[in-house]
Parts: C-alpha cells; structure tokens; sequence
C-alpha cells in the first residue's frame, strides 16, 4: 500500500426496507474488502452479491475478499486462499485501477446477468 493512498469507501445499497442493513466495502485499486453483515428479507444477500459480482467484474476488480468463506459463498465460486496466494493476489490487485462505477448505477437485471454469462464464457 502506498502511504497517503487515499480510497473512498464504496456502500452498496440493496433493501427492500429500513430493516436491512446494507454492505459495507472498502475499495483498494482492484482489491474491495467486504464487511460482513445480515439481511431480513429471505436471499436479499443473494441478489446484492450477485449485483456486486457483476459490477466488479464490469469495473476490472480482480480480488474480492470476504473474509471468511462459508457455503452460502461457495455456491458462488468463493474459494480459500493461503496467505502467501492471498499476498499475490493482493499485490497484483493494489497494481490494477478497479472501476466501481463502469456499470450504470441503475443496471437492469439484464444488464448485470449479461456481465455474468460473459465471464463465465470467458469473455
């Protein structure tokens, strides 16, 4: 990390009501560190993570770490990584400029799955 780096923190919102509480992240080149958090309304976490997938990917972001890795995230390709991978993984990110906001903010559903099918085309 640079000293004086300065990075904005990014706050996805994704409720249906006051009573969910949205995801916090912290935005480094193409590294976002996200926070844990919980969701009232049944599979909520499931469509922001997925609207968060595909604005990472649209916005060049190579690493996403969750902190922890638990089956609700490994239904969706999260793996575990060793500190040495993860230092890797870290470094080349920090090198990368990573986009939040390439997507439109207002995406449609089709818009963001059309950056999912994308890139597991390979694209």
């Amino acid at each position: 990390m640079r000293s004086g780096a300065r990075e904005r923190p990014v706050l996805p919102r994704c409720w249906k009501s006051i009573d969910e509480m949205p995801q916090f992240l912290m935005r480094l080149g193409g590294a976002v560190f996200g926070e844990r958090t919980f969701s009232t309304v049944r599979d909520a976490s499931k469509i922001a993570l997925v609207h968060l997938a595909s604005r990472l990917i649209a916005g060049g972001f190579t690493l996403l770490d969750t902190q922890f890795v638990t089956d609700h995230l490994r239904q969706f390709g999260t793996v575990e990584v060793d500190r040495d991978d993860f230092q890797r993984l870290l470094e080349a990110a920090l090198r990368v400029k990573g986009n939040f906001l390439q997507m439109p903010k207002a995406a449609t559903p089709a818009e963001i799955l059309t950056v999912l099918e994308a890139r597991s085309r390979g694209a």
